[in-house]
C-alpha cells in the first residue's frame, strides 16, 4: 500500500472500528464489542496526535465526543448514539480534506469516497466496482451474507481494490482461504497499492489471473465445482464483462446463489408456518382416486389446444394441475382434483387470491416448504410432501416421512404425485417447455408475456422443428427426462403441438391416441 493512502485509511479504518463495534453491540456480542471498542479507541488516540498538527481545534473536538463515548460506554444506547450522531461524522469531516483524489490510468478511474477509501470506476463500462460513500461497509456488509465459519474458501470473481476479500480475513480472523479471480493484472496492482490486498497474508490469498474472461469464468466455475466446503461471490461488474461459452453458466451460478440467500430464511419459515396447519396424508388422497389414467396440466402455450380434451375426460381420467394454471382452469369451468405447488417466494400468493373460495374440493399437494400466504388462504385439505428442497428443514418435525424425488419445476411433483396415484398413462398438457409462436404461457394468465429475440437458445420440437426456449426450461426437461426415464413402465403422452420434444414421451398432435 502506498504510503499515502496509507495515512489516509488510518483514519477510514477508525471510522470501521466504531461501526462494527455498533454492530456487535446490536448483535448481542458485548465481549467482542468492548475489544473493538478498545482497539478502535486506541487507533484513535494515536491518530489524534497526527491531527493535531494539521488542526488543533479539530483535534481537541474528536477527543472531546470520544471521551464522552468513553464515559457513557456502560449504557450502550448513548453511546452509540454519540458514536453515530457525532464522532463518526466528526471524522468524516476532517478525512473529507483528503478525499480529493480523482486520477486516470488507462480505462480507470481512481476516486476518493466519503470514508478516505478509494472506489474505482471503469470508463470503458461506467461502472463503479465499490460504494462512492463507504466502500469497507459495503464489503463488511456483503461478508456478513456471504460467510460461515464452517466454510474452507471462498471464491471471489472479481478483484476490485480487494475490499470484500480483506472483510473476509478479517472477520473469519485468518481461518477462510480467499481465492480472487482476475483478468486484469493492472487491478491487482491498484489493490495492491490504492486498495486493501496488501493487508491480506499471503498464505491466505490466491489470485488467479487469466487475461481471456471466458476463460476466467470457466475457471471459476470448474474450481466451485472441485472445491468442497466453499462458496462463491460473483461481483457484478465482473460477471458483466465474462461473456461468451461460460456466460450463461456463470448467470444460471449467480442466480441460484441468489435464490439461495433469498429464500433460506424463508423456507424456515414456510415450514413452521405450514407445520401449524391442518393436515391429511397421501394415503387420505390415494384412497379417494381410482383412475389409470391422469392428465398433468401445467400453463404452457399448449394449455389452450387441449380444453376440449380435458373437458371431455373430467370423471373419466384424473387431473392434477400445477398452482399457476389454477386460476385459468376454474374461469373455463374445470376444477381439476388436485393441486400442486412448491414455490417458496411471496409471489405465490398471486395465483391464489381470486380462487381461494373455489378450492374447498380440490386437495392440494405441497411442498413444505412452499410459501405459507399460499396454503393459509388455500380453503381445501392440504397435504405436505418432503422434497429434496425441505428434507432438512423438516427434519425435525417429521423425520421419518418419506423424501419425493423432485427436481426444477412443479411439474415434477405432478408427475410424481401421479405415478404414486398409479398411474399406467400420463398425458403432459401445457409442458411446451419453449416459446411456440414466442409465447411463454397460454392465454389469460396473469403472467402471460412474449420472449425477447435476445434471449433464445433452440431445442428440437415435437413437430420436429427447431423452437425457441430458454436455459430455465432446458433445465426442466432433463428433470423431467431424468424422472420419466425412471418409471418406463408408464406411458407418457406429450400433447403439445409444437413444444419441446422431451424424450420418453409419445408425441400425439392429432390427437389419434387420446
Amino acid at each position: 500500500m502506498e504510503d499515502f493512502i496509507s495515512e489516509i485509511y488510518e483514519g477510514s479504518f477508525i471510522i470501521t472500528g466504531f461501526k462494527e463495534y455498533i454492530y456487535s453491540v446490536d448483535s448481542c456480542r458485548p465481549k467482542y464489542a468492548r475489544y473493538i471498542y478498545n482497539k478502535t479507541a486506541a487507533a484513535l488516540e494515536k491518530y489524534l496526535s497526527k491531527i493535531a498538527v494539521n488542526d488543533i481545534t479539530t483535534a481537541n473536538s474528536i477527543q472531546s465526543i470520544a471521551l464522552q463515548s468513553k464515559d457513557s460506554y456502560n449504557d450502550p444506547c448513548i453511546n452509540k448514539g454519540i458514536i453515530k450522531a457525532e464522532l463518526i461524522p466528526e471524522l468524516y469531516k476532517y478525512l473529507r480534506r483528503y478525499t480529493e483524489i480523482n486520477a486516470t490510468e488507462g480505462i480507470y478511474t481512481i476516486k476518493s469516497t466519503n470514508t478516505g477509501f478509494l472506489t474505482i470506476h471503469d470508463q470503458t463500462s461506467n461502472i463503479f466496482y465499490h460504494d462512492t460513500y463507504d466502500p469497507m461497509e459495503e464489503a463488511f456488509n456483503i461478508c456478513r451474507t456471504i460467510y460461515n465459519p464452517n466454510l474452507d474458501m471462498i471464491l471471489v470473481l472479481g478483484c476490485g481494490l480487494g475490499y470484500l476479500a480483506y472483510e473476509l480475513y478479517h472477520q473469519s480472523h485468518g481461518s477462510l482461504k480467499i481465492r480472487i479471480y482476475e483478468d486484469d493484472p493492472s487491478m491487482v496492482d491498484y489493490a495492491y497499492a490504492y486498495g486493501v490486498l496488501s493487508l491480506i497474508p499471503e498464505d491466505l490469498l490466491d489470485i488467479v489471473l487469466i487475461s481471456n474472461t471466458n476463460k476466467l469464468a470457466t475457471q471459476f466455475i470448474n474450481d466451485h465445482k472441485a472445491f468442497s466446503n466453499c462458496d462463491i461471490f460473483i461481483s457484478p461488474w465482473k460477471e458483466s464483462l465474462c461473456k461468451g461459452a461460460s456466460d450463461n453458466e456463470l448467470s444460471r451460478l449467480k442466480v441460484n446463489r441468489q435464490f439461495e440467500l433469498e429464500m433460506s430464511d424463508q423456507a424456515i419459515i414456510n415450514v413452521r408456518k405450514n407445520h401449524s396447519l391442518p393436515k391429511i396424508k397421501f394415503e387420505d388422497i390415494k384412497r379417494n382416486y381410482l383412475y389409470d389414467e391422469w392428465i398433468l396440466i401445467s400453463a404452457g402455450p399448449s394449455l389452450d389446444d387441449n380444453v376440449a380434451f380435458i373437458k371431455n375426460n373430467i370423471g373419466k381420467k384424473g387431473l392434477i394441475a400445477v398452482n399457476t394454471v389454477l386460476s385459468q382452469l376454474i374461469k373455463m369451468n374445470i376444477i381439476p382434483d388436485l393441486v400442486v405447488a412448491a414455490d417458496q417466494s411471496n409471489a405465490m400468493v398471486r395465483h391464489i387470491d381470486d380462487v381461494s373460495d373455489y378450492t374447498g374440493d380440490i386437495y392440494l399437494i405441497a411442498d413444505w416448504a412452499l410459501n405459507w400466504k399460499y396454503t393459509h388462504k388455500y380453503q381445501g385439505s392440504i397435504c405436505f410432501i418432503r422434497t429434496s428442497a425441505s428434507k432438512e428443514l423438516t427434519q425435525a418435525f417429521i423425520p421419518d416421512d418419506p423424501v419425493w424425488d423432485i427436481n426444477g419445476t412443479v411439474a415434477s411433483l405432478a408427475l410424481e404425485a401421479a405415478v404414486k396415484l398409479d398411474a399406467q398413462k400420463i398425458y403432459l398438457v401445457g409442458q411446451d417447455l419453449a416459446y411456440p409462436g414466442g409465447q411463454m404461457y397460454a392465454n389469460g394468465l396473469p403472467h402471460e408475456e412474449k420472449i425477447s429475440n435476445s434471449h433464445e437458445l433452440q431445442t428440437l420440437s415435437v413437430d420436429g422443428s427447431l423452437v425457441a426456449t430458454c436455459e430455465a426450461f432446458e433445465w426442466f426437461k432433463l428433470a423431467l427426462e431424468y424422472q420419466i426415464a425412471k418409471y418406463s413402465y408408464i406411458e407418457f403422452i406429450n400433447l403439445s403441438k409444437h413444444g419441446a420434444m422431451i424424450k420418453g414421451t409419445k408425441v400425439d398432435i392429432g390427437g389419434e391416441n387420446v
